[in-house]
C-alpha cells in the first residue's frame, strides 16, 4: 500500500465519520422535536429542550458518536482495500491460512 492510498483511506474514513455523525445529530433533533410534539409541546418548545440540556453535554453526545463511528468506518475501508475477507483472516485465522 502506498503512502497516497493510505492517505485516501483516512480520509475517506474520517469523511464518512463525519457524515454519518452529522446524520445522528439531525435524526437526533427530530427525534427530540416528535417526542415534544407528542407530549403536547410546541416545536420551538422542543428546540428549547434539546438546546436547553447545555453546551457541555451536546458536545460529549457529539463525541461519544464520533468516537464510536470511527473505527468502525476505519475497519470498513480498511476491508475495501485490503480485499474481501483480508480483516477476517487476520484475525481469526492463523499464520498458515493467510
Amino acid at each position: 500500500m502506498t503512502l497516497l492510498s493510505r492517505s485516501l483511506v483516512i480520509y475517506s474514513t474520517l469523511l464518512k465519520t463525519v457524515v454519518f455523525g452529522i446524520f445522528v445529530g439531525i435524526f437526533n433533533v427530530i427525534e427530540h422535536v416528535i417526542k415534544g410534539l407528542w407530549h403536547g409541546r410546541e416545536v420551538t418548545e422542543a428546540f428549547a429542550d434539546f438546546f436547553g440540556q447545555g453546551s457541555h453535554e451536546l458536545l460529549a453526545g457529539c463525541l461519544v458518536v464520533l468516537v464510536a463511528f470511527l473505527p468502525f468506518f476505519a475497519f470498513r475501508e480498511l476491508g475495501r482495500v485490503l480485499g474481501e475477507g483480508k480483516i477476517w483472516a487476520l484475525f481469526f485465522h492463523g499464520r498458515a491460512e493467510r
